[in-house]
């Protein structure tokens, strides 16, 4: 999964059936950048979404409707240990 990875974000991106759901190649990329700090022994990655995506990532089904008002996030995701951390990160 994760080799297959490395492109998913992009094919979600360019497939028509998913330009309703703009996050959603973000999330995508999180979720890469996540896996990919999992298995390694020293990785930092920073990325910037336009779209709330860590509280898209946390949602679950009792989850309240999604409030795109309040902006995107800036996330350093790290691993410390066998943990890994995400950080939101301000301007």
């Amino acid at each position: 999964m994760i080799d297959y990875g490395h492109e998913f974000a992009d094919f979600i991106e360019n497939n028509q059936q998913c330009s309703s759901l703009p996050y959603l190649t973000d999330v995508a990329k999180f979720e890469l950048f996540y896996e990919r700090c999992y298995f390694s022994l020293n990785k930092v990655f920073f990325m910037h979404s336009n779209n709330p995506i860590i509280t898209i990532w946390r949602l679950d089904e009792n989850s309240k409707p999604l409030d795109f008002s309040q902006g995107g996030d800036y996330l350093k995701i790290s691993k410390k240990g066998a943990k890994v951390i995400v950080e939101k990160l301000t301007k």
